[in-house]
């Protein structure tokens, strides 16, 4: 599977956008990444997540723990179909925009969108890419 990047306009601006076809079910993949339990199988900083919902709900908080060391806050901004923005610590982190398109005959396609100012988080966001696809493929073979 290949990676696609652009630039995307968005409600919070020109955002870079790395996407990354998946041979699962958009429903699938939104799963993956929309409910925190599986954060930490494919987001790379992520270690675990103090969260009061299973799935992402917009205008809600919680922590995050990054690299096993620390906590930090996070408030899940916006929900809109199959996408959500968050903030950390009260402001963009690296990857501030998550979703998920329908490709349709089981396939999908996961993106992450970057501010203008993060390129250097590209690597980071392509190894998450191609993790949640694996996440999914799996979650989806079990089901």
């Amino acid at each position: 599977m290949n990676y696609d990047l652009g630039l995307v306009r968005t409600d919070r601006g020109r955002r870079i956008e790395l996407g990354r076809e998946v041979p699962v079910s958009a429903a699938a993949a939104w799963t993956v990444l929309s409910e925190v339990a599986y954060w930490n199988a494919w987001g790379p900083p992520v270690t675990d997540v103090e969260y009061p919902d299973e799935r992402v709900s917009p205008q809600t908080s919680g922590h995050v723990r990054v690299f096993g060391l620390f906590w930090v806050p996070f408030r899940i901004e916006t929900v809109d179909g199959m996408e959500w923005t968050w903030s950390v610590r009260g402001m963009t982190p690296p990857a501030d925009g998550h979703g998920v398109e329908d490709l349709g005959d089981g396939h999908s396609r996961v993106f992450l969108q970057l501010p203008l100012w993060a390129p250097w988080y590209l690597l980071v966001c392509a190894v998450a890419l191609r993790r949640l696809g694996k996440v999914a493929r799996q979650e989806g073979s079990r089901h």
